[in-house]
């Protein structure tokens, strides 16, 4: 986590313009899905993160009630967002199932069997499913915390500087 957090941070250039919202919802995704996932190859890493970013980034914006969310314009483009990152999350899901050895990873759980009582193991497009929901909920909510919170301290110049120290 703190690697992603230090990366992110040297990304930034001073005096130049920054969408905090979408940076933090790339670096909140990037944690989210090494802690869902465990290591991927960059590439996949990167896919991911971008594709989470984005459907993130749709879910806020997209109105939630009134004329305007009835319209069909935002509705397509949080549907083409889900559908950008759920089709190569489930490549990846697909893919951990088909391993011949378990894995130590968050989605293990979700892979295995809770026992006879609780019935059979989710299949591949309900943990996906699944997935995609954890990822989202756990990226919009950590991004626009963190957001909140460097925006308070880039008003707060006192504040900023003790955290700084």
């Amino acid at each position: 986590m703190q690697d992603i957090a230090r990366a992110t941070a040297a990304s930034w250039h001073p005096g130049q313009p920054l969408d905090i919202q979408a940076a933090m919802c790339r670096a909140a995704g990037r944690i989210a899905l090494h802690t869902l996932l465990g290591a991927t190859d960059e590439a996949t890493s990167a896919l991911l993160t971008e594709r989470l970013a984005v459907l993130s980034r749709e879910m806020t914006t997209k109105p939630l009630y009134g004329k305007a969310a009835r319209a069909e314009r935002p509705a397509r483009r949080l549907q083409r967002a889900f559908t950008g990152l759920r089709t190569p999350l489930a490549r990846c899901i697909t893919a951990r199932l088909d391993a011949p050895h378990p894995t130590t990873h968050h989605l293990s759980a979700l892979l295995t069997d809770a026992g006879p009582a609780a019935g059979s193991a989710l299949d591949g497009e309900e943990v996906c499913d699944e997935a995609v929901m954890m990822l989202t909920a756990a990226t919009v909510t950590t991004a626009s915390v963190m957001s909140w919170a460097l925006y308070t301290l880039a008003r707060h110049p006192l504040a900023e500087e003790k955290v700084l120290k």
